[in-house]
């Protein structure tokens, strides 16, 4: 029997709707799901997604959130952002790679079979908005970041809510908080 873990995102679920996709980035995540349903049902494959929110931790090069935050902290540079008031699971990366970990358990037990076509995804214990994630940040590194909230509208079709309709794993839980996750990932970037 083949495993296969694909990784999808909770942009598949504008305004938490089964399937609607925030952008043509989620629409191919689908796409991507609805061509494996096809070889699960003509084979043994057994496919499973997790589906992830917002991630973060260090080396990572993406321009997402906390290596904005982190620039502006040491550039002393202004960030133009949106209201700020989008509410955010994030989870620091360590987090993650226990949830793909303990998937990857699950799918070697003899219970495998049960997992196959079906979504998961890491639940946080702490959903912030962005404005209370940057009040975090700027905690941690103790100095007020330069960032004008409201210049930017928000984007079409942003999400404001999380999808409330994820599976978590039984067994799984975010083991390290989102302070402790900024901590590391402040040590980090700045050493």
């Amino acid at each position: 029997m083949k495993r296969f873990i694909n990784t999808g995102t909770y942009w598949q679920h504008y305004e938490n709707k089964v399937y609607c996709p925030a952008n043509l980035y989620a629409a191919t995540k689908q796409s991507f799901e609805d061509i494996a349903k096809f070889y699960t049902e003509i084979s043994n494959l057994i496919f499973v997604t997790i589906k992830l929110n917002d991630t973060f931790g260090p080396n990572d090069t993406r321009p997402k959130i906390m290596n904005l935050l982190n620039n502006i902290a040491k550039t002393k540079e202004i960030l133009k952002m949106s209201p700020g008031e989008q509410i955010m699971e994030i989870t620091y990366i360590d987090n993650i790679v226990d949830f793909y970990l303990r998937m990857i358990t699950l799918l070697q037990s003899q219970n495998a079979s049960a997992f196959n076509g079906r979504s998961f995804s890491p639940k946080v214990k702490e959903k912030l908005t962005l404005k209370e994630l940057v009040n975090i940040f700027e905690e941690e590194i103790e100095q007020k970041l330069n960032i004008q909230w409201g210049t930017y509208p928000y984007r079409k079709r942003e999400i404001m809510t999380p999808w409330q309709n994820s599976e978590s794993l039984h067994g799984w839980e975010e083991k390290i908080s989102i302070r402790e996750g900024l901590k590391n990932f402040i040590k980090e970037q700045n050493n």
